[in-house]
C-alpha cells in the first residue's frame, strides 16, 4: 500500500538523519577533546563527550521500544493540560540548572527533560520548541560572559549539547510522530469496508450512539437513512458476484461523493447502506436520499438489462429522531420499516416513515395511553412472527378507511374499521414463522391449519377490552359472499359490513404485492379479479365502491 511505503521511506529517513547528527556531534566533541579547533579544557575531562554517548544510548533505547511508549503514551491528556504540564517542567528545570551552577555545578543535562516530555506527548514540533526554550537559557549565559581573549569553555559545551538537545527532540518526536499516524491509518482501514471505501458496520454503530447521545443531549435532530439494491439476488444469479461486487463499490462511491461533509455513510451489510444526518429533519434527508436514488437508477450499470426494471436502482427508507423515536434502537427499527415499506409494493422509492399506529391512537383521546401501550405490544408480537404482516396490515388500513369514508361510515365505525384492519391478521402470532413464509403451495394439513387464524385473533382482541368491538370483523375478514369462506361460512349481509369491506381491500393488497409463494400482479390484473369475484367472493357493492375510490388508492399505492 502506498501509506506503508510512505511510512518506510520517512524511517528511513530519520535513520539517515540521526547517522549524521550523530557523526557530526561526535566529530565535534572529538576536535573539541583534543584541541582542534577548541582549547582542550573545554570539554571538562570529557564530560561533554559522556553525555552526548548518554544521549545516543537514550535514543536507542527509545526506539527499540517505541511500540512500548507509544502504547503508554496513546491515552494522551488533553493538549492543553499536556502543554500545562511541559511547561512547567520547563521551568522547574530552569530554575533547578540556575541554582546548581549558582553553586558551582552543572545540571545541564536536565534541560533533555522537558524537550523529551513534549517530543513523546506533543511530537515533534512541539519538541523543537521546547528544545528552542531549553537552549536559550543554555547559550545565553555563555555569551554573557564571552572574553575575546581567551576560548569560550562553556560556549563550546554548550553548542554540542544544543546540537545533541535538538537531534534528540527530532528523532523522539518524529518517529512517534511516525507511529501515531500508523495507528490513525490502521484505525481508519479497520473502520473501513474494503470493497466500498464508505465505513463498516462496526464504526456505524460506534459512530451511531455517539450522535444520537449528541442529538439527545442538544436536542437536535438525527436521521438515518437505509437503503437496500432491488433484485440484487436475480443480479448475482445473472452476472455472478463479481460483477455484483462491482455495482456495490460503485453505488458506495455514488453514496460517497452526494451525501454531505457531516454525513456518515457505512456498508450496513451485503447489499444494504446506513446513512447517519446529523441535524437533518426527514424532509431534508429526504432530499439527500432522493438525489442517491436518482444517480444510481440513471447510471449505466453493466448488465443492468438483467434487472426486471432493465436498471439497478435502490429502495430507501427514513426515520428521524425525536419525531419518529426516542431511542436508537427504535430509530433503527423505524428506518427499517420505512425501507421494508419502500420495497414491499413498488421498489426504487423512497419512504419517511409513517406509522397507522400513531394515527390510530390520536383518535382515541380518552383511552389513547392505554390503547398505544395495548398496541404495541401487539404489534411487536406480530412483527417478530411475520414482519410481511406489518406492512400489508398498514396498507390494508389506509384503503379500508378511503373505502369507509366512500361509503359514509359514522365516525365511530370508521374508528373500529381502522383498529380491525390494522389487527386484522394478529391471530397469524400462533402459526410457526416457516409456514407463513411457506413458498410452495399447503397441503390439506397447513391449510386447514392457516384457516384457523380468523379465529385465534378473534379470541386475542375478544380479553382487551378497548378491542372487543373489533372480534366480529377479525373473526369474519375472510368469510365469502356466497357463503364459501370461513371460518363460520357466514352468507350476504350476515357478514358484518367491516369484514366485507376488509375481505375486498385485503384481497387486493395480497394480488398486488409480492408473497412468499408469488409475484405481485399487476393493478389493472387486480381490479379484474375483484370484478370476477363480485357476487361469489366479494360484495359486489363494496367492489363497485373500491372501484369508484380505486384512483385515491392508486396514489396511496403509488406515495
Amino acid at each position: 500500500m502506498k501509506w506503508k511505503e510512505e511510512r518506510s521511506q520517512k524511517i528511513a529517513e530519520y535513520v539517515l538523519f540521526f547517522y549524521l547528527c550523530a557523526f557530526t556531534v561526535m566529530t565535534i566533541a572529538l576536535l573539541s577533546a583534543m584541541g582542534l579547533p577548541f582549547s582542550p579544557k573545554a570539554m571538562y575531562n570529557y564530560y561533554q563527550l559522556g553525555i552526548a554517548l548518554g544521549v545516543f544510548a537514550l535514543a536507542g533505547i527509545i526506539y527499540l521500544t517505541k511500540d512500548y511508549v507509544i502504547v503508554l503514551t496513546s491515552s494522551e491528556p488533553p493538549r492543553p493540560i499536556s502543554l500545562l504540564i511541559t511547561f512547567l517542567i520547563w521551568v522547574f528545570t530552569i530554575a533547578i540548572v540556575f541554582i546548581s551552577d549558582f553553586h558551582g555545578s552543572s545540571f545541564k543535562v536536565l534541560y533533555f527533560v522537558p524537550v523529551i516530555y513534549a517530543a513523546i506527548n506533543q511530537g515533534q514540533k512541539y519538541g523543537l520548541i521546547f528544545s528552542l526554550l531549553c537552549v536559550i537559557p543554555l547559550i545565553i549565559p555563555d555569551l554573557l560572559h564571552y572574553s575575546p581573549d581567551g576560548v569560550n569553555k562553556a560556549l563550546e559545551a554548550d553548542l554540542v549539547l544544543s546540537l545533541i538537545i535538538f537531534m534528540a527532540a527530532w528523532l523522539i518526536g518524529g518517529f512517534l510522530d511516525i507511529e501515531r499516524e500508523t495507528i490513525k491509518k490502521l484505525a481508519e482501514l479497520a473502520n473501513r469496508d474494503d470493497l466500498t471505501g464508505l465505513w463498516n458496520k462496526r464504526y456505524f454503530y460506534h459512530t451511531f450512539e455517539d450522535l444520537f447521545t449528541r442529538a439527545k443531549k442538544e436536542n437536535l435532530n438525527l436521521s438515518l437513512v437505509l437503503a437496500d439494491v432491488d433484485y440484487f439476488k436475480t443480479y448475482n444469479d445473472a452476472l455472478g458476484h463479481l460483477e455484483g461486487d462491482k455495482v456495490l463499490k460503485k453505488i458506495g462511491e455514488i453514496i460517497s461523493h452526494t451525501v454531505p461533509s457531516e454525513a456518515v455513510a457505512a456498508r450496513y451489510g451485503g447489499e444494504e447502506f446506513a446513512i447517519l444526518l446529523p441535524g437533518y429533519s426527514s424532509q431534508q434527508a429526504l432530499t439527500v436520499a432522493e438525489q442517491i436514488r436518482k444517480e444510481v437508477e440513471n447510471y449505466p450499470f453493466f448488465g443492468k438489462e438483467y434487472q426486471p426494471a432493465q436498471k439497478i436502482t435502490l429502495s430507501l427508507g427514513i426515520a428521524t429522531y425525536p419525531v419518529h423515536a426516542n431511542t436508537s434502537i427504535e430509530l433503527i427499527r423505524r428506518a427499517d420499516d420505512a425501507l421494508f415499506r419502500a420495497k414491499s409494493v413498488r421498489k426504487n422509492r423512497t419512504e419517511i416513515y409513517f406509522s397507522v399506529l400513531d394515527e390510530l391512537c390520536t383518535s382515541y383521546n380518552s383511552t389513547g395511553e392505554d390503547l398505544l401501550n395495548t398496541l404495541k405490544t401487539l404489534l411487536s408480537v406480530i412483527q417478530a412472527k411475520d414482519r410481511y404482516t406489518r406492512g400489508h396490515s398498514e396498507r390494508v388500513t389506509e384503503y379500508a378507511v378511503v373505502v369507509g369514508e366512500y361509503l359514509n361510515l359514522p365516525a365511530e365505525e370508521l374508528n373500529t374499521l381502522r383498529l380491525s384492519a390494522f389487527l386484522h391478521d394478529i391471530g397469524k402470532i400462533e402459526i410457526e414463522r416457516e409456514l407463513l413464509n411457506k413458498p410452495l403451495p399447503l397441503n390439506e394439513e397447513e391449510r386447514l391449519l392457516f384457516q384457523q387464524h380468523p379465529v385465534w385473533g378473534g379470541e386475542i382482541v375478544r380479553s382487551v377490552p378497548l378491542l372487543a368491538k373489533c372480534t366480529p370483523i377479525i373473526l369474519a375478514h375472510h368469510e365469502n359472499f356466497d357463503g364459501s369462506g370461513y371460518p363460520s361460512g357466514l352468507k350476504g349481509e350476515a357478514i358484518p359490513l367491516g369484514a366485507r369491506i376488509l375481505r375486498v381491500v385485503d384481497s387486493f393488497d395480497a394480488m398486488a404485492t409480492n408473497r412468499p409463494y408469488r409475484r405481485a400482479l399487476t393493478v389493472s390484473r387486480c381490479l379484474e379479479e375483484l370484478q370476477r369475484g363480485a357476487g361469489t367472493l366479494y360484495d359486489p357493492e363494496i367492489v363497485t365502491a373500491f372501484l369508484n375510490v380505486s384512483e385515491r388508492i392508486f396514489r396511496l399505492l403509488a406515495s
